[in-house]
């Protein structure tokens, strides 16, 4: 829980520090001044009070001290309990629509029961939660966030080729999902995208995918293979946690970075080739990763995180580069069949347990 919570910090914390609020035209925007993009909010915490009324038309660009920013989000709750809101046009370069923006509104409320759509964007659903096959309309290019959570009797979803984007959370708690094509325009999943989708056994990502958020697969225990795309920099914190059944993973060599927990509780995966470009590995990161018998740290990584390999019960082999100057604390704790391990003279430190109980 305690390492869960850091993510989340960690995750949120730019949003706070780069958002400024400004009112243009009758809405209210958080600016991103160094993206120069701008997110569409509501304008009190109190949703009750959110005054959106009428015809809204958002811009494409809005204008604020002389510096142009591109409206590429509908922020969380930003027209929600807008009960005099009668009709909202959004422009086609929004990237991300935040959890229930439109909840409650006089226009979500006029829709029909069943799967909302916004121009191209899919919205969610309305009354009874779809169940059984569902296909999301052509023409739609991004899904927002949470917009099909725990729709747990979807059994399989048919993605469209002009899709994307797929927010956070979108497909949360959808355990009765088996399978899962991503089309070869998405460009961006969001964070926790497929979260406790327990009966997901495949999944195929594009190499058009750009963009993958923390969490994606978090807790798909059906999850057996999984290949991560070409050009994707970075496994992000969570991306793998608890896929216990996931036997193979292929990591290309664009990676740079693994995140916090990324594989934690793999204990089905037989082994793993960490790319050569890596230069970080998070604590934690493959935690509990029972069946792994060797690893080879690439040249660049400079520390070996806390508990990095903990509980790697089967490794017995593992290559430190020369270059490498801290092993942390609990790094290699309980691998109990680790028969030996050549420390470099770059080593400067060594945490405490960090080879506990390697009998």
């Amino acid at each position: 829980m305690k390492n869960l919570l850091l993510f989340l910090f960690m995750f949120f914390l730019p949003i706070v520090i780069l958002a400024e609020k400004v009112k243009i035209n009758g809405v209210y925007y958080n600016l991103n001044e160094s993206e120069k993009t701008a997110e569409v909010t509501y304008e009190t915490r109190s949703f009750n009070e959110n005054t959106y009324s009428g015809e809204l038309i958002i811009p494409n660009e809005i204008t604020h001290d002389n510096e142009t920013y591109t409206v590429s989000s509908i922020g969380e709750y930003a027209f929600s309990n807008c009960s005099n809101l009668t009709s909202v046009t959004i422009p086609n370069n929004v990237i991300s629509i935040g959890r229930d923006a439109f909840l409650n509104s006089g226009w979500y409320n006029n829709q029909p029961e069943g799967v909302i759509y916004l121009s191209n964007f899919m919205i969610g659903y309305k009354g009874e939660k779809p169940i059984g096959k569902l296909t999301i309309s052509d023409g739609t290019t991004l899904i927002a966030d949470r917009a099909l959570i725990n729709c747990s009797e979807l059994t399989s979803i048919s993605l469209p080729n002009s899709l994307k984007y797929i927010g956070k959370e979108t497909f949360f708690g959808c355990s009765g999902i088996t399978s899962i094509t991503i089309p070869d325009n998405v460009i961006s999943i969001d964070d926790w995208a497929f979260r406790d989708c327990s009966g997901i056994i495949s999944a195929t990502i594009p190499n058009s995918v750009k963009i993958m958020g923390g969490a994606v697969f978090y807790n798909c225990s059906s999850l057996i293979s999984a290949v991560v795309p070409n050009g994707i920099t970075s496994i992000k914190g969570y991306t793998f946690w608890e896929c216990s059944s996931l036997t193979s993973v292929s990591i290309p060599n664009s990676i740079t970075s693994i995140g916090e927990c990324a594989f934690s509780g793999c204990k089905s995966l037989n082994s793993i080739s960490i790319p050569c470009n890596v230069v970080s590995i998070g604590r934690e990161a493959f935690v509990h990763c029972e069946k792994i018998t060797s690893i080879v740290i690439p040249v660049g990584v400079t520390k070996i995180d806390i508990g990095a390999f903990m509980h790697c019960s089967s490794l017995n082999s593992v290559n430190i580069p020369v270059g490498l100057t801290s092993i942390d604390t609990d790094a290699f704790y309980e691998c109990y069949n680790l028969e030996s391990v050549n420390i470099p003279n770059t080593v400067n430190s060594i945490g405490e347990r960090a080879f506990y109980k390697c009998i």
